[in-house]
């Protein structure tokens, strides 16, 4: 069958059933009507077959086929068990007469000829058909068929009458006994054929047992079964059979085996046992074919056509399954994978080598064939449901070619023979020109083997059959060395998930050498290439040196590439730590200062020693992570509960998981190192004893041990240990206190502290202690007799309980809010030493006490300083200079630059106990909020070194920028009056002076309390002459008698747009009235006489409390 017009009904098709044959005499004219019926009866329709009084598990069909009557027809005790199939199941005579005279003239002797020969065979079904459709009348058919009765007395089931096609139920009749005469037959045959089986199974054990015949009878056998419809019957006949052939080869060491089995061998392979190009057309095995693997071939193709008579059987049901084609795909490429495998393991038991390059040729047909005819049901190459199988099936065929190869290079003799036997098949396929070319030229079998490598490999790693890749890849690869060609080393697929699939043994180490020789030569430092380097020294114990200096070298430069160095547990295969870390118990609790010895037991696994190579034991104090939380061992830590004002215990894990994961600084306050160089870190285990000095405080837990060398490192957490690997540093607190601090102390000037330092245990180096301002303006005198923001001092080694004092000479900068009182102050310095911080509180008085008033002339305004010593030592300051300048606010012109008051006073200016001493300046500007910076430079007689000191603040003054004064005065309107009373009309004249002397327009409004004043006239404009004088009076009227307060006034700038007066921005003025108070007289009205004295008293109080409630 030729591969490019290959189909599944083709395939289908080149199965031949087994027909049941019925032989037909007398007239066929008559009873051929009905022979198209019963054929198409038989086909259709599956019948249920009894054989023991037992249903048979599978329903079958007759495939009916009618043949003339002869005598080798008939059965008989002569016919062997495969030629059963050739002999008719049933006889049929058909009698078509007219009348009973016809019957007997014409048919009779006809009839009792074939009968006579019938009934001289044993076991013969038979019947006689009665046809009277050509009858004139009832009476005559009725005749007809009695004296047909009376002559076949003896068998009356076996004569049917059919007297018109039209009867039906005569039809079902005859079918019904056609079926039973059928079954009868069949159970005979299958009978003789069973025991004849058992028969020859049981002299399988004899020297002249022949298993070919034996072979041959069960394939028949099946394909019997298969013909009737039975294909799952015949599969499993066949399937028996290929286990009774393996089980055969399994035995053939024995030493009782079977002498015939080296008839297997004995039987030479001819001709080309192929599937596609003439397997399925055979319909039985033939002698030539006798060898174990043309059987193997046989049983194969008549297995793959039952497995497609069986897809298409179920394809036609409704109940099919979706992956009927998948799964039929598969159970082909399943049975094609044990017939290579078989016919495999009998070359190797049987130690056939003389057809092994034939059998590798119908390996490599095998597998191509079958994996074409799967192509047919659906593509193979993306079946996810048999990755295995596929790969199975390419790796079949790669090891075929190789073995095909290595024994053409052995005997190349064999090469023109096996050849001419290629050629010399025909037809010739595409398999067998690529085979032919190959032999011919080592070239094209160098070239043929890569590309079933290629495919091989895609098949294996989609199988996850990785060390079966690196078993072909070396395989080919010898196989290209050996033949002096060029090895594609990019066929080589180097990971990680393939080196895992690879045994740790010498084996392996050797095998990966070989393979990879080229690019361990190489300067690759890739990840791949350090792993795989690095599997070779485990697989090797670091055996090989030249291989570890490799490792070394690459590793160097690699780290010298990425900048950092190579984690070793990245380029490691193995699933457990390469270094096993045990520490022995220790002095958990440590003082700061003391030594700690830690003894540890280190199992190197890596295979080789380590020079220089350096171990740290890192220490954690930090909660996020540590041995312990990781061992799963209870880490409490105390809560306190605000609300509920209770502690709880709550564990560490439950915080961590609330809290971000935050990295550890390994160099931080939080981390401990412990360091130790090793000299040679050997394979095995290696004593090691740590020592450092207790320099940190605090809580710390071991973190993880690193080992590291110049070009790889190494990090565990897997540390062994008795108890949890806790280190307690504590120190004894140190003492940092003030003798002198019952004093106070004074702000300004030099003071002299006495700090008392106090060792509580031994400090056997020297160090630093740092003294610095925790409040802003002190400043430290050093060595150097110069002011610094801070104080270093070095300190000399401690015994254990040893006191020092430190004279420390501070001063504090007084600024106003020192020197607004007399009143002790508290400030604090911040003292560091042993990583700790000592606040420690000083009382101050400031040395001065300053205050500050403004006084307003005509045009200046002048600034008067009050410095008083009023407290602090008795001493003598000098004011040595003292400035006033105004501090840069806005960026317009008036306030851009800093601006210098005029000193009205002579320096210097001397101060003692209790003395004052004034500082007068002439403000030079104006404004609502001005800030001046106000700078003295003092210094104190008699003090040793003479020092200078200074005092700049900033100084927030109102100085406004007036440019009106007013005086106003109330004035009665009564004639000759010079007080004014109550209830009677006032003049409230107001007087304006314009600093500028020029003219302007103002509104002025008044303001006042209406249980004192009424205003007549709330408002009113006046003009202001160019001699800036103005005047002007409004008319009020007083509420109530008494000392009244003057009425409040406000002046704005006007404009008088068509008689409307406009008021503008409000104008600041210097009032020379302010304050001031005018007495009214009770109001002159006859009407309080008619009251009495309580009245009278009434009054005045009211008044009096009116009055007092505003001065109040």
């Amino acid at each position: 069958m030729d591969r490019d017009l290959l189909d599944i009904n083709g395939l289908s098709k080149s199965f031949q059933k087994n027909s049941v044959i019925i032989s037909h005499a007398g007239v066929d004219q008559s009873f051929s009507v009905y022979q198209h019926a019963l054929v198409s009866y038989f086909s259709r329709n599956s019948l249920v077959w009894k054989i023991n009084n037992k249903p048979f598990p599978h329903r079958l069909t007759f495939p009916l086929k009618f043949v003339s009557y002869e005598d080798k027809l008939c059965f008989g005790p002569q016919i062997s068990p495969t030629e059963i199939t050739k002999i008719a199941f049933l006889h049929v005579f058909n009698i078509n007469v007219t009348s009973a005279d016809d019957y007997r003239a014409n048919v009779r002797h006809n009839v009792s000829d074939w009968f006579a020969k019938l009934n001289s065979k044993s076991d013969v079904q038979w019947i006689i058909v009665i046809n009277t459709n050509r009858a004139k009348d009832r009476k005559t058919k009725n005749s007809i068929v009695e004296k047909i009765k009376s002559d076949f007395a003896k068998y009356p089931n076996r004569l049917f009458d059919l007297p018109d096609t039209s009867d039906q139920a005569a039809f079902v009749t005859v079918v019904q006994g056609i079926q039973q005469f059928l079954f009868q037959h069949l159970t005979l045959v299958m009978e003789i054929w069973d025991k004849s089986l058992k028969n020859q199974y049981e002299r399988k054990k004899q020297h002249t047992w022949e298993p070919f015949a034996y072979f041959s009878s069960m394939t028949e056998y099946a394909r019997l079964y298969w013909s009737f419809g039975a294909i799952e019957y015949a599969m499993s006949i066949f399937d028996d059979l290929e286990k009774l052939l393996h089980e055969f080869v399994l035995r053939s060491g024995e030493p009782e085996s079977p002498k015939w089995l080296a008839q297997l061998l004995n039987t030479k392979i001819d001709d080309r046992p192929t599937l596609i190009s003439g397997g399925f057309s055979v319909q039985r095995i033939s002698k030539s074919e006798a060898h174990y693997l043309g059987m193997r071939n046989y049983l194969l193709c008549q297995q793959i056509i039952m497995s497609i008579h069986l897809y298409q059987q179920k394809m036609k049901s409704n109940d099919a399954a979706p992956s009927l084609r998948s799964d039929c795909a598969v159970g082909i490429m399943q049975r094609a994978l044990i017939t290579i495998e078989a016919v495999k393991e009998f070359n190797n038991l049987m130690n056939n080598k003389r057809d092994i390059p034939l059998t590798c040729c119908w390996t490599w047909w095998t597998v191509s064939e079958s994996l074409s005819i799967c192509q047919l049901l659906c593509d193979v190459s993306h079946l996810n449901v048999a990755p295995v199988i596929l790969s199975r099936l390419h790796l079949a065929r790669f090891d075929a070619l190789f073995v095909l190869a290595k024994q053409l290079k052995l005997n190349p003799e064999d090469s023109e023979t096996l050849g001419k036997w290629l050629l010399s098949i025909k037809p010739i396929s595409l398999e067998s020109k690529v085979l032919s070319s190959a032999i011919k030229s080592n070239e094209q079998m160098c070239t043929e083997m890569e590309k079933v490598h290629d495919v091989c490999v895609g098949s294996l790693n989609h199988a996850n059959r990785h060390r079966f890749v690196w078993n072909i890849t070396y395989k080919l690869f010898n196989y290209l060395r050996s033949s002096n060609s060029k090895c594609p080393l990019q066929k080589l697929s180097i990971n990680r998930q393939m080196l895992k699939t690879l045994p740790i043994q010498a084996s392996t180490a050797q095998m990966l050498k070989s393979l990879c020789s080229e690019l361990l030569e190489s300067d690759s430092t890739t990840d791949e290439m350090l792993t795989l380097i690095f599997f070779i020294v485990q697989c090797e114990n670091g055996k090989d040196e030249k291989i570890v200096e490799n490792l070394m070298e690459k590793m160097r430069k690699r780290a010298e590439i990425d900048g950092k160095l190579v984690d070793l547990q990245s380029i490691s295969l193995a699933e457990i730590d390469l270094f096993n870390v045990q520490i022995d118990n220790f002095e958990a609790v440590q003082t700061t200062d003391s030594i700690l010895e830690i003894r540890a037991l280190i199992d190197s696994k890596i295979g080789f020693s380590l020079e220089n190579a350096k171990i740290e034991l890192i220490f954690s104090g930090a909660t996020t992570s540590s041995i312990a939380q990781q061992a799963n061992l209870s880490v409490l830590s105390l809560q306190h509960e605000k609300k509920e004002n209770i502690c709880r215990l709550v564990s560490e894990f439950k915080l961590k998981s609330q809290q971000s994961a935050q990295p550890i600084d390994e160099n931080g306050p939080l981390s401990l190192k412990i360091a130790l160089n090793a000299q040679n870190l050997a394979p095995g285990n290696n004593q090691l004893e740590f020592r450092t000095d207790i320099s940190k405080i605090g809580c710390f837990v071991l973190e993880k041990c690193t080992i590291s060398t110049e070009s790889f490192k190494f990090a565990t957490c897997d540390v062994l240990a008795r108890r949890p690997p806790a280190l307690y540093c504590i120190s004894t607190p140190h003492s940092v206190t003030v003798i002198n601090d019952s004093q106070h102390f004074y702000a300004g000037v030099m003071q002299n502290l006495e700090i008392e330092v106090e060792a509580r245990c031994d400090i056997p180096r020297e160090t630093l202690l740092t003294v610095e301002p925790s409040s802003p303006n002190f400043q430290f005198l050093n060595e150097s007799f110069v002011w610094a923001n801070n104080l270093q001092i070095t300190l000399q080694p401690f015994d254990s309980m040893e006191k020092r004092r430190l004279h420390v000479k501070v001063w504090l900068k007084i600024d106003s809010t020192i020197c607004e009182s007399a009143a002790v102050q508290k400030r604090s310095i911040l003292v560091k030493w042993m990583d700790r911080r000592y606040n420690l509180s000083l009382q101050f008085v400031p040395v001065m006490v300053i205050n500050s008033k403004t006084s307003m002339l005509t045009t200046d305004i002048l600034l008067e300083v009050e410095l008083n010593r009023a407290a602090g030592p008795n001493i003598t300051t000098v004011i040595e200079s003292a400035s006033l300048t105004t501090d840069p606010l806005h960026a317009d012109s008036k306030f851009s630059e800093s601006l210098t008051a005029t000193p009205l006073s002579q320096f210097p200016i001397e101060g003692d106990l209790l003395s004052i001493a004034n500082l007068i300046w002439k403000l030079p500007t104006k404004g609502s909020l001005v800030k001046h910076r106000l700078h003295l430079d003092y210094t104190v007689k008699q003090q040793d070194p003479p020092l200078k000191y200074t005092f700049d603040d900033i100084v927030e003054l109102t100085v406004p920028d007036v440019q009106f004064e007013i005086c106003t005065q109330v004035l009665s309107q009564q004639p000759g009056a010079q007080l004014c009373r109550a209830t009677s009309p006032c003049h409230f004249v107001i007087s304006i002076r314009f600093l500028k002397e020029m003219s302007c327009s103002l509104l002025v409004v008044l303001d006042a309390d209406d249980r004192m004043w009424t205003l007549v006239e709330r408002t009113k404009m006046v003009t202001i002459k160019d001699s800036g004088l103005g005047q002007l009076a409004l008319t009020i009227i007083p509420v109530v008698a008494g000392y009244l307060p003057f009425p409040n006034v406000s002046i704005y700038e006007c404009q008088l747009v068509s008689e409307a007066v406009i008021p503008g921005n409000d104008i600041l003025f210097f009032n020379r009235s302010a304050g001031k108070q005018i007495r009214v007289l009770s109001p002159n009205n006859s009407d309080n006489n008619n009251f009495g004295k309580q009245d009278v008293v009434r009054g005045s109080n009211r008044i009096k409390k009116t009055i007092e409630k505003l001065f109040d």
